[in-house]
């Protein structure tokens, strides 16, 4: 008798049971952002608003505002989408408004150059223009603006423009890009730009990464002119939503139905970059309609799976110019996570393996996938992987033909993880409680006439009964059968439906174990028998090609636990001249293959009488003077060495 009761659990074999339900969307399973994530993150920005509107407002101010974030952070976007609109919708008298202005201090090398980037701009305005400075020689400077060229003759052109009657102090400016200031001349220029702001009164903002100037008495002057630093924490989900409006709409409105979970994955990876945010919607966009068009059944979330590998690699293979280990992600597979994880799992409770685990020296490759399996896909299942997606962000090279293989792939391995119609109605049938009564009714008529019908899996017949059973038992529905007579329908079933090869992990379909009865374990019983019987049926057809065929090359490693006599369908002579007939360098795989497998006592007794027959069939062999020395006669004599061995074993 099998016993139900401690076999191991998987998350998969609890979803396709019925005992949990499965989530609308798998990627739920990340997390979305709070509501308190949501409103602190709200509140800051309108903080951020309001200093920079009342700065702005503020009559005869002498200091700086600035906006500080790490670099990718958002700042500039911040500054083009919120507050430039947001100042020049700003008036001041006659109804007249803001003009902002953004200067990138980045290649400034000296106080010329900047001024050029300040004053030139007027030259081309019309309203300055229409002032009573034409007299001075506008037309013949603009002239001269175009023909000079502003690089070259700067000083002239600085030198001309400190005539003209400019009036600088309704425009905002904002100075961009501060720490990538020549650090020769930083204080140069914020000297420069502390006079402005107290000779002329003009509003500055600057942004910066603060964390990254190191200049000598840069702290100091900033302290000076800066009265408020406003710190951009970047909100990726709303320009997540920004970026791809204008974009074809199918994609954007898959983006922007996927922004806060976009949103988790960056804070969980806890990249803030934002330019690599926007490359990765870019590589994503690029490979949008080959996904749509290869992805199979929309429900299977091929295409968020997609995305998570396109934010994965991107994150990854931006975080440093050159990173060796990013090729590892190729290496990524469902069942490795798999094994990490129930590892772990182990370690919860057994402290002496989690002290194991605190001592063992890790390889870094290891302690790498570790992290990614941590950062990406700890919740998620693992459809595959992609060679081609990772080329195209690492090269900009993009295979189309094996993005495609590999997407179709994707689709069929996602197919295992998502719940059937059999599935859906087997959860129906164990969550009794939250189930409408006329669904449940409909069920439970369903499995019935499913059953009659033999339309189910095999394996699923056991399952059905004793949820029905239980159903019955417990009052929450009436199938119209006696249990007898529904055991004998569900046997008859088990018995005639078709049979659509041997299944793998049988032990974990049938884990539901509260409430086991001896009519569900019959009905597995048989199952297992059938099962067992498919099983041998279909190694044994495969072992037997493998053995006759050996110079085909098949992987025989994988018949070297087979429970069952492999050798039953093939005779001792058919096998000697198989191994005869094969390349000498094959004859190797064969004998290291028994070696192999008869380190196992059972699988000795399992295959005794062919060992038996083989040896007395290779001794008569050998024992024959036509066959002369030679590399193939050694290999049988290697080979009569290792039987041998195993039956006095």
């Amino acid at each position: 008798m099998r016993e139900y009761s401690h076999m191991p659990i998987t998350w998969y074999h609890l979803v396709t049971t019925g005992i949990i339900r499965w989530p609308i969307r798998i990627f739920t399973l990340l997390g979305m952002k709070s509501k308190k994530t949501i409103d602190n993150r709200m509140e800051i920005m309108n903080h951020i608003n309001n200093v920079i509107l009342e700065y702005v407002k503020a009559q005869d101010t002498n200091y700086a505002i600035m906006i500080d974030g790490q670099w990718g952070a958002g700042k500039s976007f911040y500054w083009r989408h919120t507050a430039k609109p947001m100042i020049e919708a700003l008036t001041f008298a006659d109804n007249e408004h803001y003009k902002a202005v953004k200067i990138s201090l980045f290649g400034i090398q000296s106080i010329d150059d900047l001024k050029v980037e300040i004053y030139a701009p007027f030259l081309a305005d019309k309203n300055v223009k229409k002032k009573k400075w034409t007299e001075l020689g506008g037309h013949a400077l603009s002239f001269i603006a175009k023909k000079i060229g502003l690089q070259d003759n700067k000083k002239v052109l600085v030198s001309v423009m400190s005539v003209l009657p400019i009036n600088i102090k309704h425009r905002v400016f904002c100075f961009d890009d501060l720490e990538r200031l020549n650090p020769n001349i930083m204080m140069d220029v914020l000297g420069y730009i502390n006079s402005l702001i107290e000779e002329h009164h003009i509003k500055v903002i600057l942004i910066s990464n603060g964390d990254k100037n190191e200049v000598p008495g840069y702290a100091e002057y900033k302290e000076k002119l800066v009265r408020f630093t406003c710190k951009i924490e970047p909100d990726i989900s709303l320009i997540v939503r920004s970026s791809v409006e204008g974009r074809k709409k199918n994609y954007s409105d898959f983006i922007k139905t996927n922004s806060e979970w976009i949103a988790n994955v960056y804070k969980q990876a806890e990249c803030n970059n934002i330019r690599t945010l926007i490359f990765s919607l870019d590589i994503m966009e690029r490979i949008y309609p080959i996904i749509q068009a290869n992805m199979g059944k929309e429900e299977w979330n091929v295409r968020e799976y997609v995305l998570l590998l396109t934010m994965a690699y991107s994150i990854e293979s931006r975080k440093k110019a050159d990173n060796p280990q990013i090729d590892l992600f190729l290496n990524l597979s469902q069942s490795w996570v798999n094994r990490i994880s129930f590892k772990e799992n182990l370690s919860v409770s057994h402290s002496s393996w989690n002290e194991d685990e605190k001592q063992k020296d890790l390889p870094e490759d290891e302690k790498y996938l570790r992290d990614i399996r941590n950062r990406y896909f700890k919740n998620t299942f693992i459809y595959g992987v992609s060679k081609s997606l990772l080329e195209y962000i690492q090269t900009g090279k993009l295979d189309e033909g094996m993005l495609k293989n590999e997407v179709s792939n994707m689709a069929i391995e996602a197919q295992h993880y998502f719940q059937t119609d059999d599935q859906k109605l087997m959860s129906k049938l164990g969550n009794f409680w939250d189930v409408d009564d006329n669904e449940m009714k409909k069920a439970i008529t369903d499995v019935i006439e499913g059953t009659k019908q033999m339309r189910f899996p095999m394996a699923y017949y056991p399952n059905y009964f004793l949820r029905l059973q239980r159903l019955q038992n417990l009052g929450f529905g009436e199938t119209g059968y006696s249990v007898p007579e529904l055991k004998k329908l569900f046997l008859k079933a088990i018995e005639e439906c078709p049979k659509n090869g041997y299944v793998e992990q049988l032990n974990g379909i049938y884990q539901n174990t509260d409430g086991v009865t001896s009519e569900f374990t019959e009905l597995a019983e048989k199952v297992y028998d059938i099962n067992n019987s498919m099983r041998n049926k279909e190694h044994g057809d495969a072992f037997k090609e493998a053995i006759l065929h050996l110079d085909a090359g098949a992987d025989l490693k994988q018949f070297w636990n087979l429970p069952v006599n492999i050798f039953s369908e093939i005779s001792a002579k058919d096998f000697l001249d198989s191994f005869i007939s094969c390349h000498n360098s094959r004859k190797r795989d064969v004998y290291y293959f028994m070696e192999k497998r008869y380190e196992c006592q059972s699988h000795r007794d399992h295959d005794s009488a062919f060992i038996s027959e083989l040896t007395k069939t290779m001794y008569a062999y050998l024992s024959d003077r036509n066959v002369k020395p030679s590399p193939s006669r050694k290999h049988c004599e290697h080979l009569l060495k290792v039987l041998k061995n195993e039956t006095t074993a």
